[in-house]
């Protein structure tokens, strides 16, 4: 399940994942891509059992992200949401080394709406 959200500052990522399906690749990456804005984050997983992301596509930027029973992600605006209240396109895909192996949607892309900067902090999306 994909649920995201924004603040005045950024936007938030979280992935219901499968933990045990996980464990069982030897190295998993799970790509989001937002074409429209040519920005790729990879989130991978660590040695230690945590993950790290980035932001690629500019000046590399490492991002908070956190993975327990799902996996969390905060990414600023200012790195590629800058204009609120536009749309923005998102497609994941789920890869163990090169070989992809799963992503959503299966065709095309969602569509993801910025909202205005004075919308509740507290309202998530799915």
């Amino acid at each position: 399940m994909l649920c995201y959200g924004f603040d005045q500052t950024h936007w938030y990522v979280r992935l219901d994942v499968d933990r045990s399906a996980l464990a069982e690749l030897r190295n998993w990456r799970i790509q989001l891509e937002v074409p429209d804005r040519r920005a790729r984050i990879p989130i991978r997983r660590e040695t230690a059992g945590g993950v790290s992301a980035v932001v690629d596509g500019k000046p590399v930027q490492e991002l908070v992200c956190a993975y327990r029973q799902i996996l969390e992600l905060a990414v600023p605006k200012t790195l590629f949401l800058t204009d609120p209240s536009e749309t923005f396109q998102l497609h994941l895909t789920l890869y163990d080394d090169a070989q992809p192996l799963e992503r959503y949607p299966s065709q095309g892309v969602f569509r993801i709406l910025i909202p205005p900067s004075d919308l509740d902090a507290e309202s998530w999306s799915v």
